[in-house]
């Protein structure tokens, strides 16, 4: 077997201290938990990870190269199944859904089937709801609706797993939006009205995405 090829990366202190900290506590070294990392990331879908990423893939932006990437990504990120269950979703798992109709089933299982309907009402308007007792994930669900947006008007949903985004990042993520939507509301979470006595035990999913 071939060498496995290397790359040597430049860490902020702060981020190596921590990758350092994780290694130790498993026994193994800092290369081996910084490969696991990026062995993650790649099982991910490889998600955006800086700005100028936005423009890969784009129509009348992409070269060849990166319209392959786009197509290679794409094959990558399996469907989300009709029947997903909220309540039982992959604890180390990130979900982003923008099928309204699997949407709506989600919204039914937590209870809260008519959460945008008021914001329906309205000829435009932007709306997010986070919750944040939820089992294993952060979840946010966001109503588009009259305002121009890349991925359309609708329904959106987003579940980021609590084992790997701190409360804190998931609220400095939720304030960035806010911001950018013009919003001057206070940004805080929301409650699941009722949870299920016992959620389903969880089971091996790779990330979805629709």
């Amino acid at each position: 077997m071939g060498k496995k090829p290397q790359i040597s990366a430049t860490l902020p202190a702060h981020v190596h201290d921590e990758i350092a900290r994780r290694a130790s506590l498993l026994g193994d070294s800092k290369s081996n938990y910084l490969s696991a990392i990026a062995s993650w990331w790649f099982g991910q879908g490889c998600p955006k990870v800086r700005s100028d990423e936005q423009n890969l893939g784009k129509p009348g932006r992409s070269t060849k190269d990166e319209a392959q990437l786009a197509s290679a990504l794409s094959k990558r990120l399996k469907p989300v199944p009709k029947n997903l269950n909220v309540w039982n979703l992959n604890s180390a798992d990130s979900y982003v859904l923008h099928d309204d109709s699997v949407i709506q089933g989600l919204l039914e299982q937590l209870g809260v089937p008519n959460l945008f309907a008021q914001a329906a009402e309205h000829d435009k308007v932007q709306m997010i709801v986070a919750f944040d007792n939820h089992p294993t994930h952060w979840l946010v669900l966001s109503f588009y609706k009259g305002v121009p947006r890349e991925g359309g008007n609708g329904l959106l949903f987003q579940a980021e797993p609590k084992e790997s985004v701190s409360r804190e990042e998931m609220l400095a993520q939720l304030k960035a939006r806010a911001a950018k939507a013009g919003s001057e509301r206070e940004v805080k979470f929301s409650q699941i009205p009722e949870l299920p006595a016992k959620a389903p035990a969880h089971q091996a999913h790779t990330h979805a995405s629709s």
